[in-house]
């Protein structure tokens, strides 16, 4: 890109010592800032039932998912999953 820059656009300046890694900043913003994605409901079930047996194969207790920590650890790895509470029931 920066070739592209000098050649097309020369009266753009480019500072050759500065990395969009320095520029923290200026953050990227995801596609999931602006438009939560959808998870269906089929998905759903596969990970609460997936989270159950977590819990009972590592003797955790299912109030571990209500913890503010364990539900910032789900969003990071799937935003559309909502987490259950504890009186959910699958049907």
């Amino acid at each position: 890109m920066a070739n592209h820059i000098k050649l097309v656009h020369k009266s753009v300046l480019l500072d050759a010592t500065k990395t969009s890694a320095d520029d923290s900043e200026k953050q990227q913003r995801k596609l999931t800032d602006y438009a939560k994605p959808t998870m269906s409901r089929q998905k759903w079930i596969v990970c609460t039932e997936k989270l159950a047996l977590m819990c009972a194969q590592d003797l955790r207790p299912i109030s571990i998912v209500n913890g503010e920590g364990f539900i910032d650890f789900c969003r990071e790895l799937n935003p559309s999953y909502d987490v259950p509470g504890p009186s959910t029931v699958s049907t």
